[in-house]
This record gives C-alpha cells, structure tokens and sequence, in this order.
C-alpha cells in the first residue's frame, strides 16, 4: 500500500491464524494541510479486551493520559475494555477540566460491546462520539457527545509547555501508539475520513482502501479502510 501525504499507514499485523479480531494497526495523520478533521467509524464483532482504541497527539501514548513527557500536548481517546476515557493536555488550565486532579476529563463504563458501532470525531479542540448498538432491541443509536474544551488535541500550531509542537494524530487499533506490547482484541472493522477545511480547500474525492484480511469480515481481524480525500460538502463513499 502506497501512503496518501496526510495518512499514513506505520504498522500493522498479518491476519490472526485463529481467526479473531486482535490484527493491530498504527495510522498517523497529518493536520497541517487542508485536512482539519478525522472520522473513525469502528465495529466491534467481538466482546473488547484490553486496549482496543487509542487516538491521541502524540506518538509516544501508551494510554491513561502517559506519553513518557515526551510531550505536554497529549489529549488522548481510550477504549480499555468496555471503559471509555478521555484525557486532556497538560497546558496551564488543565486542572480545571480535570474530573481526578490529573488528566481524565471523561469516563464512560459500558460504553461498548459485542456487536457495538462506534463514531468518533477528532479535531482541534474537539472531540464527538456515539455509538449504535446492533446486539440491543431496537438497533439503538445514541446522539453525538461533542467536547469542546482546550485541553483537547492541539492541532492548529499551538505552543507546548515541553516537547515538541505537532500538528499530527496517531491511532492505534488493538494496540497503543508507543507499541503493540500494549494491546488488545475485539475491533473489527476500522474505517477512517479525513474531512477539509470546509469552505477554504478545493480537494476532490479519492478512495484509498487497504485491508489486514483478505475479506472484512468480523471472523477475521482489523480491517482498516482509508477513504483520504473527500468532497468540500463533506460526503465520502466507497
């Protein structure tokens, strides 16, 4: 697979022999061109153990808001488990976002399960997720949860306290950024947008897609789809 200039593919595992949902997967993407806001849509075809997501700003997050202090911009979006979290920066404020006198600013427990359907939406500043849940009666699908807070992802060129100032997104699927020694099962299915500056950038629309499995399908592991480019009214198919 051939990397678009703004998304890039850094690792990933062959199919699971056993035919599970623990392949991994490691994706930077890029902020400082026209793109200004990244789509996860996640599918989880088994009961989640352990680290199953983390998107966060810095390459060296290993989850719990902890990146070795490589940087002070390093808002995080965890799934362990079942347990969602969300950890902000460590800019002059924090604390005031803080539900534990450090870091976290959300927790959710139960947040997904087998047969789950996962929205997140990052960008700068900001935050927004729900979910659908397929194995529940109705086919029930929640709102958007939006945050919008400072002490979320930096990624406009703001200054850090320490480290160095990226405009960059690294997400780990059944696994962390830092390494794959931390990692986890359960997630399925990966499909990542990166949407334009709306009103501003002039893209067309292309279609990228790249799979850890012959066939995406919840008996094999991760499958990871990129659709990078996208149309300025925002719709991207396949």
């Amino acid at each position: 697979m051939s990397n678009h200039p703004h998304i890039q593919l850094l690792s990933y595992s062959q199919p699971s022999v056993s035919g599970r949902c623990d392949g991994k997967a490691l994706v930077k993407l890029d902020f400082n061109g026209p793109f200004k806001k990244a789509r996860f849509k996640l599918m989880y075809g088994e009961k989640p153990k352990l680290r199953t997501v983390n998107i966060a700003d810095s390459r060296r997050s290993y989850g719990f808001g902890q990146n070795h202090r490589y940087t002070s911009n390093c808002a995080e979006a965890q799934i362990i488990n079942r347990q969602f979290r969300v950890y902000g920066n460590t800019q002059p404020g924090f604390r005031g976002y803080s539900m534990n006198g450090h870091t976290l600013v959300t927790l959710k427990d139960n947040f997904v399960d087998v047969g789950t359907n996962l929205t997140i939406e990052v960008g700068d500043e900001m935050l927004r997720w729900k979910t659908q849940n397929r194995n529940r009666a109705g086919n029930r699908q929640g709102n958007f949860e939006t945050m919008r807070e400072p002490s979320l992802y930096k990624l406009s060129g703001q200054n850090t306290l320490y480290g160095p100032q990226e405009q960059l997104i690294f997400a780990g699927f059944n696994r962390v950024p830092l390494s794959d020694q931390w990692s986890g099962s359960g997630l399925c299915n990966v499909k990542i947008t990166l949407l334009p500056d709306q009103g501003k950038s002039k893209i067309g629309k292309f279609a990228l897609k790249w799979t850890l499995s012959r066939k995406c399908r919840v008996s094999f592991s991760v499958c990871v789809i990129y659709i990078v480019n996208c149309a300025t009214n925002g719709s991207c198919s396949l």
